[in-house]
């Protein structure tokens, strides 16, 4: 659908837990065909809050390390003052390539939320 647009996927299976699963992904519409192997999931319509990671590196190189720094903030000093909470237990990534270069590039963070 997009072709300079990227996708990442993370479900967090646990709160307690050290790790989520991560799956690169890209949208896709009903005139798409999907390769033997991939699989479809489908997210359904939210209210989300949305952050914005913008650093000077390509974004190609934009990893759980340069985006710790955010989750921590996010999670620990952010959500906490909000009147809403985490919908679900998953966050997607969007990278529109159109709007990086290979000194910049920008991340948005997808959470979906509703009010407590």
């Amino acid at each position: 659908v997009g072709k300079d647009v990227y996708y990442g996927y993370t479900a967090v299976p646990n709160r307690d837990l050290p790790y989520t699963y991560y799956q690169p992904s890209v949208q896709i519409d009903s005139s798409s065909i999907i390769p033997p192997g991939m699989s479809i999931k489908r997210i359904s319509a939210h209210k989300y809050w949305v952050f914005t990671y913008m650093g000077l590196h390509r974004p190609e190189e934009i990893s759980s390390r340069n985006l710790q720094e955010l989750w921590n903030l996010i999670y620990t000093k952010w959500m906490p003052t909000m009147e809403f909470r985490l919908k679900e237990n998953f966050r997607f990534e969007y990278i529109n390539y159109a709007r990086c270069s290979k000194q910049y590039c920008e991340c948005d963070l997808y959470f979906p939320i509703e009010a407590l």
